[in-house]
């Protein structure tokens, strides 16, 4: 039920959006989080003011490691007039021998639309993801690459050659970026360059299913078995059986035998008579008794 209140307030603002402009790989491949994105963003691009959109990631896993994604980006109405939106859905693969893939397709639902397609690959040490994006106008290819998340924080790098339909030159952009999370706080800051103009943006938002993942009690590590002690019957001294009316011999048999464990005790007096066993434990249970 909540899932469907946060898709029903956000898809009304896709809507609204017409003409889109090309949105970094940063933004339209958002790290994968387990506990989901709220975010919100401001963007810097060179001759257009400041631009601000929002960002949902709804996850559904399947495991540690592997599961599908909706992911939704919304982006309000720069200097030139135009609004950008990207739909995705994406699946995560977990790691096999060396690596595991993942892959997302999705579009752009507006007047001009747009498809987009990525597939990488990651390890714990971190991802690599290849982006293709085909609009009416132009054709642009990406490369991302992420370090690993086990400190919290990643280095981002990407690299983008966009291609016109309209013959002018090819446009290619350079960025570096770092993303950052704490339990169910994350952001991420990107700064390129675009043409000779400086471009970037800022991202900060919440997992808003953070805690129904990781606030669930974790039921304690199973307790290490652990043998129990066995049991062992007092010892017996020649001399006391001597006295009980053993042979020498087999007084220091059973002397010896009185020493290891109780079934081994056992089985070694199994083979005296009936009346010398019950001598034996009339001795051990007068020993039980005054605690010797």
């Amino acid at each position: 039920m909540r899932l469907l209140q946060i898709l029903v307030l956000f898809f009304p603002l896709v809507e609204i959006f017409s003409q889109s402009s090309p949105l970094p790989p940063e933004l339209i491949l958002r790290p994968w989080r387990t506990g989901g994105e709220i975010s919100g963003f401001a963007r810097m691009d060179s001759g257009e003011k400041t631009g601000y959109g929002g960002i949902l990631q709804v996850p559904f896993f399947l495991g540690k490691e592997e599961g599908f994604r909706i992911s939704i980006l919304g982006s309000d109405r720069d200097s030139l007039g135009k609004r950008s939106s990207e739909f995705g859905l994406g699946y995560r693969s977990p790691r096999f021998i060396l690596f595991g893939f993942q892959i997302q397709l999705g579009g752009s639902p507006e007047k001009s639309p747009g498809l987009h397609a990525s597939f990488g690959l990651h390890r714990a040490f971190g991802s690599l993801d290849f982006l293709f994006r085909k609009k009416m106008d132009e054709e642009i290819f990406g490369v991302l690459l992420r370090s690993g998340h086990e400190s919290g924080i990643q280095i981002t790098v990407s690299l983008e050659t966009i291609r016109r339909n309209d013959g002018t030159e090819k446009e290619e952009r350079i960025s570096f970026g770092f993303v950052w999370s704490f339990e169910r706080i994350s952001g991420d800051v990107k700064i390129g360059e675009t043409g000779e103009e400086p471009s970037g943006h800022i991202v900060l938002g919440i997992s808003p299913f953070y805690k129904t993942l990781y606030s669930e009690k974790q039921e304690p590590p199973p307790k290490p078995k652990t043998e129990k002690p066995k049991k062992k019957l007092p010892s017996l001294s020649a001399d006391e059986l001597l006295s009980y009316g053993f042979s020498l011999s087999e007084s220091l048999s059973i002397s010896s035998a009185s020493k290891e464990e109780e079934k081994i005790f056992l089985e070694r007096i199994s083979s005296l008579s009936e009346e010398k066993r019950k001598k034996i434990r009339r001795l051990i249970l007068k020993k039980e008794r005054s605690g010797l």
